[in-house]
């Protein structure tokens, strides 16, 4: 994906991808390689490193909404959650 294409679905401005770029790769969450098909155009992707953060964060977030779901559940008396 081009930072153009992330900038359009993040709806941030072309000043911040400079950064945000730095930042991913100075912590080693993201790589930027040269499109083969097009040697002007630049590729941003998640590396290993980024894909693992990216994975655990998305498995906090499940289970925080997990956690938000069983509470109202068992507000309403409905509890079958399990221990959160």
């Amino acid at each position: 994906m081009s930072p153009s294409e992330i900038g359009e679905i993040l709806g941030s401005p072309p000043s911040y991808h400079g950064d945000f770029e730095h930042a991913g790769k100075s912590a080693e969450l993201i790589l930027r390689t040269m499109d083969h098909l097009d040697k002007r155009r630049i590729l941003v992707e998640l590396s290993q490193k980024g894909r693992a953060g990216l994975e655990e964060i998305e498995n906090e977030m499940l289970k925080r909404v997990g956690q938000i779901v069983c509470r109202r559940w068992a507000k309403s008396k409905v509890n079958s959650c399990g221990a959160y």
